[in-house]
């Protein structure tokens, strides 16, 4: 009978650890596999914070504007004045830079002096801006802001005027310069601006590339969003 006990007890211990090596495998399991929920409250903080140019350059301020310049050329054998209309929207990133989004107006009036060979020297024309542009904050001190800036846009003169004479009716529209702006209300600024301006296709579309350049300057009204 001791024999027999015996023998029966074998059994007995066989499945006492048969079934504590499953208890062990599913309790393994959830290690193994895709993490509990909770788990991805514990992911690293770096993966949610912002990326390191949004922290450079957190986005402080929106901006609508509305600005007029008047230039003169800046060659003597041309007599063209310009005057330019401009809308734009700035984003000021950080208390430094600033992107600017624009849309404009152009009118040209004067003529050439140096091209006898065209049908007409007149240069008086009108058309549309459109592009971009940069602005650093130099310097500032209360309500007063010194900064430079500069600007890329597409001039388009529409019904075949070109401008210059003698060019195309697509150019590039540069400026660049610095101003004053004047905080008059916490959401109001008035600046003054003076630019140089450089009108040209570059494109080698005609066999003359006729330039223009000018210096002026215009006022800007600025409101925040």
């Amino acid at each position: 009978m001791k024999y027999s006990a015996n023998a029966g007890g074998r059994p007995s211990g066989r499945r006492g650890t048969v079934l504590s090596a499953l208890f062990l495998c599913a309790v393994s399991l959830p290690v193994l596999g895709d993490p509990a929920p909770g788990d991805a409250l514990q992911s690293p903080p770096s993966s949610a914070s912002p990326g390191l140019l949004a922290r450079v350059f957190p986005l402080t301020a929106t901006v609508d504007w509305l600005s007029v310049s008047y230039y003169v050329t800046s060659q003597s054998y041309y007599d063209i004045d310009v005057e330019a209309v401009d809308l734009g929207r700035a984003w000021r990133l950080g208390s430094i830079l600033e992107l600017q989004g624009r849309l404009g107006a152009f009118h040209a009036q004067g003529e050439r002096l140096d091209a006898p060979y065209l049908s007409s020297e007149d240069s008086t024309t009108s058309g549309a801006t459109f592009g971009g542009a940069a602005r650093v904050y130099a310097y500032q001190l209360r309500r007063m802001r010194l900064f430079i800036e500069g600007s890329v846009e597409i001039l388009y003169t529409p019904g075949g005027n070109q401008f210059p004479p003698g060019g195309t009716g697509v150019n590039a529209f540069l400026r660049a310069g610095g101003g004053l702006q004047c905080q008059i209300t916490p959401r109001l600024a008035l600046e003054a601006h003076y630019e140089y301006a450089h009108v040209s296709n570059g494109a080698g579309s005609v066999p003359q590339n006729p330039m223009w350049n000018g210096r002026g300057g215009g006022l800007t009204l600025r409101r925040s969003l």
